[in-house]
């Protein structure tokens, strides 16, 4: 018989290889639920715990605890009710699912079919006929959504309330309160102005004094081309500040420091998520003729800020190696 002290250390044995399986466990259920999103039908626990291979019992305990904790909710479509991913970057911080580049990349890529889709399934963002052929692109609700919020955590490298205080100093902190609140005025403002002549495709981005009666095909081209072009310098821009201060300081140095100012994390995938947006910009740049040294800007850009990760990444693994061999020639 085990005595008191064997058997707690025991129970600590059996707790912390439990929650590394549940870890893992939900480290799969995530990355189904983003890979699938774009069809309800494929999130739900029962088609989840089909594609992994487990009890739907075991399925739905990982879900249900990830919903109670904020990471996934139940999105109800009255036919059926999947689950999404509302917040990824508390996922990774819990320690809940981490990606490496490929998968980062597989799993947040835009999806492109030539299938039909059932409206029961999910709708993809945008779909057309070329060259006779029916073609879908797409991301799926909970890439989306997952891509803004790692987007968002990057965008915390940036000074904080930079606009805020001008705007204060120009109207009064008060004032620029009450003016911040106003947002119901703007977007009723917005709705007037709104250009409701559409594209083909919604995104393509047409400004509220523009006059298309006087358009022509040129002036077309380069209406889209200056605002692709305006949209990649901003990214540019503030991928090289970034990159300028992981410069200054070192990435993980860097990193550190933002976390203990702001208290949040700053995980790796937020930055990839930014070298993804713009390789992103920078095929769609190509695509309508955007400059070329702005879109092979972009693309290094984006390489720069991956091997900034990887080069940390190397360094921690041989420092971890290194104290490993010296803690067994001790």
């Amino acid at each position: 018989m085990l005595e008191g002290s064997d058997l707690a250390g025991e129970y600590e044995k059996a707790f912390r290889k439990l929650k590394e399986i549940r870890g893992m466990l939900s480290d799969r259920v995530i990355k189904q639920l983003l890979l699938w999103s774009v069809r309800p039908r494929e999130c739900t626990e029962y088609m989840v715990s089909s594609r992994l291979g487990m009890p739907r019992s075991t399925v739905r305990k990982v879900m249900q605890d990830l919903e109670s904790e904020g990471i996934l909710y139940t999105q109800d479509l009255v036919t059926v009710k999947p689950y999404r991913v509302r917040n990824l970057t508390v996922a990774i911080e819990k320690g809940y699912v981490s990606f490496t580049k490929e998968e980062f990349d597989k799993v947040f890529s835009v999806g492109e079919t030539n299938e039909s889709w059932d409206s029961h399934t999910g709708s993809p963002i945008v779909g057309d006929m070329i060259d006779g052929e029916l073609v879908h692109r797409y991301l799926g609700p909970s890439q989306k959504d997952s891509i803004r919020e790692l987007l968002g955590r990057f965008h915390q490298f940036e000074p904080r309330d930079s606009l805020w205080d001008l705007l204060s100093e120009a109207y009064g902190e008060k004032n620029a309160k009450r003016l911040s609140l106003m947002e119901p005025e703007y977007a009723i403002l917005s709705d007037a102005t709104q250009q409701y002549r559409r594209p083909p495709a919604d995104w393509i981005p047409i400004s509220a004094d523009t006059d298309l009666s006087s358009l022509d095909a040129d002036g077309a081209r380069k209406l889209l081309r200056n605002s692709i072009e305006a949209k990649l310098s901003s990214a540019a821009k503030m991928a090289t500040r970034f990159l300028d201060c992981v410069k200054k300081e070192g990435y993980q140095s860097f990193v550190a420091k933002l976390s203990q100012e702001r208290g949040i994390s700053f995980p790796k995938e937020c930055v990839w998520a930014m070298a993804y947006s713009l390789r992103c910009g920078s095929r769609l740049g190509r695509s309508i003729g955007v400059q070329k040294e702005l879109a092979d800007r972009c693309e290094e850009l984006a390489t720069t800020m991956e091997q900034v990760v990887d080069r940390d990444r190397g360094k921690k693994k041989t420092a971890t190696l290194a104290k490993s061999a010296s803690g067994k020639e001790r």
